[in-house]
C-alpha cells in the first residue's frame, strides 16, 4: 500500500463515540416496547425478503426449465407463515410507533375573554388595609421604593407607573394580565387564594393569599365595568397540591358553564401562585377550549394568551 505523501490529507475513519452503546442500552431500558417493535420490523423485513426471493427463484426456474425448483419452493413455504406472524407482531406493537408521532402544539390566542381566573399572590404594601377608597390608590413608601399613586383607570398605565417609580409589587402582574381582556367585555374575574402553610424548617405558619382576596377584588374593581365582576373563590386552595388546584378549576369552569359562559370564554392566568398552579392550569386547559395566560415578569412584561393542544395519531384503526 502506497503511503500518503506529506501533501495529502488522510480522512479520519468514522467511528462510534464511546457513549453510543451506553446510550443505546439506556434507551432500550427506558423504552423496551420500542426496542421490541424495531426488532419485529427488522425481522419481518428480512423474512419478507426471503419469501419474495424464494418464489422469484421458483418462477425463474419454471420459466427457464419448465420444472419445479423444490428447495426454493419449500423454503418459500416455510418463510410465508413466518412473515405473516412477524407482520402481525408489528401490528400488535404499532402503538410504540404511534407514540413517536404525538405532539403538543401551542397556539397563540389574542381574543379577549369574558372570564379571567387569577391565582393570587401575597403582597406587603396593602396588607394593613381592609378596604380601598374609590379614588387614587397610594402605595406607601418603603426603604427601597418611593410612594406611588395609581389612578385606577387604565391597568396598563398604572403598571407602567409602578415600573417608572421603581416599585416591584406582586400585583403589578394582575394589572398587566387584566388589560388584554377589558374589551371582551369582561364579565367575571375570579381570584383564587392560597391556603395557609407551615414552614418545613421551623413549623411556623405561613399565611396564604386567601386573606387578601377581598382586598384584591376591591382593587381590581376600579378597572372593571361593575363592582361585582371581580369575585373571590370561596375556599382557600392548597397551591402545593396539583389535584386540589385542578379540582377547584374544574368546579369553577363548570360553574361558568352553568351561567352561560362557554370554555372559549375562559382564560386561566398562571403567572401568580406557585409552580403546581401552572401545572394544574396546563392540565385543565390541555385539549380544551379554555386558554392559558402568562405575563412575562421581565423584559417587555407582555401578556401571552395561548392554547395547549395534544395531537395524537388517528385512532380510526383501533
Amino acid at each position: 500500500m502506497k503511503p500518503p505523501s506529506p501533501t495529502e490529507t488522510v480522512e479520519p475513519k468514522a467511528s462510534l463515540k464511546p457513549e453510543f452503546w451506553p446510550s443505546v442500552a439506556r434507551e432500550v431500558k427506558e423504552n423496551p416496547d420500542l426496542f421490541v417493535g424495531i426488532c419485529l420490523v427488522a425481522a419481518a423485513a428480512i423474512s419478507l425478503h426471503w419469501t419474495a426471493t424464494a418464489f422469484e427463484n421458483v418462477i425463474d426456474h419454471f420459466l427457464e426449465h419448465g420444472g419445479l425448483a423444490v428447495r426454493p419452493f419449500f423454503f418459500g413455504l416455510l418463510c410465508t407463515p413466518l412473515s405473516i406472524g412477524l407482520a402481525l407482531g408489528v401490528w400488535h406493537h404499532r402503538h410504540t410507533f404511534r407514540e413517536l408521532r404525538n405532539r403538543v402544539y401551542v397556539r397563540s390566542d389574542r381574543t379577549p375573554k369574558k372570564c379571567l381566573v387569577f391565582f393570587l399572590s401575597t403582597q406587603p404594601l396593602l396588607k394593613a388595609a381592609h378596604s380601598l377608597p374609590s379614588g387614587v390608590v397610594r402605595l406607601p413608601a418603603t426603604k427601597d421604593c418611593p410612594e406611588v399613586e395609581l389612578a385606577g383607570r387604565d391597568p396598563l398605565a398604572d403598571a407602567e407607573q409602578l415600573v417608572n417609580a421603581g416599585v416591584r409589587w406582586n400585583w403589578e402582574m394582575l394589572l398587566r394580565g387584566l388589560h388584554p381582556h377589558l374589551g371582551a367585555p369582561l364579565e367575571r374575574v375570579w381570584i383564587i387564594g392560597s391556603a395557609d402553610a407551615k414552614d418545613p424548617a421551623t413549623g411556623k405558619p405561613i399565611p396564604g393569599s386567601f386573606s387578601f382576596r377581598d382586598l384584591c377584588c376591591q382593587f381590581l374593581s376600579r378597572y372593571l365595568a361593575h363592582s361585582d365582576v371581580a369575585r373571590a373563590w370561596p375556599q382557600p386552595v392548597d397551591f402545593e397540591n396539583v389535584e386540589k388546584i385542578e379540582a377547584a378549576l374544574k368546579q369553577l369552569i363548570a360553574g361558568e358553564a352553568h351561567e352561560g359562559r362557554s370554555p372559549e370564554d375562559i382564560c386561566i392566568d398562571i403567572t401568580g401562585g406557585q409552580k403546581p398552579t401552572s401545572v394544574a392550569g396546563a392540565i385543565v386547559t390541555l385539549n380544551s377550549a379554555v386558554t392559558n395566560q402568562y405575563v412575562q415578569t421581565n423584559g417587555s412584561k407582555e401578556a401571552f394568551i395561548y392554547d395547549l393542544v395534544f395531537v395524537a395519531p388517528a385512532q380510526s384503526l383501533e
